[in-house]
């Protein structure tokens, strides 16, 4: 009798412990924003030399145009927040180009996934291009 109790007794400390540890990574990761920066090509530039004409026209289009550095685990805490945000950006915006950059997101899970194909598809319907850079393996298929 007193081995089955100290046995259950661990076992349910274990099992505390482990939804204890789950519930405080979600409260730690769900406060991270997921974006280092957003920015249209007016406010950034690449470093290729171009003609005066394609500098006209990104000057007169590119605030149509946007770019989001994301940052960190890209799972169902922060993925829906970064795709709410970048949806209204669309919308207010009316993007035609939408460039996510994922170099320093070292991991993407399956609602990560899931709330990005939502995002293309809304963007999409808006008529605004989606364009992922450095995607992590997950997001290649």
């Amino acid at each position: 009798v007193g081995a089955t109790t100290s046995y259950v007794d661990m076992l349910y400390g274990i099992c505390l412990g482990l939804a204890v540890s789950f519930i405080l990574f979600i409260v730690e990761y769900a406060h991270v924003s997921g974006v280092i920066r957003g920015a249209s090509l007016q406010e950034v530039r690449s470093h290729v030399d171009r003609s005066e004409h394609d500098l006209t026209k990104l000057s007169q289009e590119g605030e149509r145009v946007r770019i989001y550095w994301l940052t960190g685990y890209f799972f169902f805490g922060t993925a829906m927040t970064v795709c709410i945000d970048i949806q209204e950006q669309l919308v207010e915006r009316q993007l035609k180009v939408l460039v996510l950059d994922f170099d320093t997101v070292p991991a993407v899970d399956a609602s990560g996934v899931s709330a990005l194909v939502n995002l293309v598809i809304k963007a999409r319907r808006l008529g605004c291009k989606v364009c992922f850079s450095s995607v992590v393996r997950r997001l290649r298929a």
